[in-house]
């Protein structure tokens, strides 16, 4: 159980910035659309990040991370303030 103030430990972290510049797939096991890139021209964590060219349609990518019972995911991310839309995690818990 965690007490107040202790941090839980991080089991998998991404920032992006260790990636290859070009398409998410095939890296760091990330599966999906196509449109999800790995570019450094603008960034939120360091000097790299996604950016989805999503238009008006959902784009979906996904990532598998090692079966945990407690601690922390960490994904760097920033939405675009000039564009519409949302950016939305979830989490599929298989038993």
């Amino acid at each position: 159980m965690k007490t107040s103030g202790e941090q839980l430990p991080i089991f998998y972290e991404q920032t992006f910035n260790n990636l290859n510049n070009g398409d998410l797939n095939n890296q760091d096991s990330w599966s999906g659309a196509t449109e999800y890139d790995v570019q450094s021209t603008l960034a939120y964590e360091g000097t790299k990040a996604v950016q989805v060219n999503a238009l008006n349609t959902s784009k979906l990518i996904s990532r598998t991370v090692p079966s945990f019972t407690s601690g922390q995911m960490y994904f760097s991310v920033r939405r675009d303030t000039n564009g519409d839309g949302s950016a939305t995690l979830f989490e599929k818990v298989v038993v």
